[in-house]
């Protein structure tokens, strides 16, 4: 699950990166930031940031 994630996140950055209309935006924003915070969880409970 962790390797597919990971594989799939540089995709998401992608897609995230390119301007769209407000709606569409405003649904990515919510993806990237759950993104980050899941990372984060992540990266915590398998102890890689201290």
């Amino acid at each position: 699950m962790l390797e597919t994630y990971y594989d799939n996140l540089a995709g998401l950055i992608t897609v995230l990166s390119h301007p769209a209309d407000s709606e569409l935006v405003a649904a990515f924003d919510f993806v990237w930031w759950k993104a980050l915070r899941l990372n984060e969880r992540l990266a915590t409970m398998l102890k890689v940031i201290p």
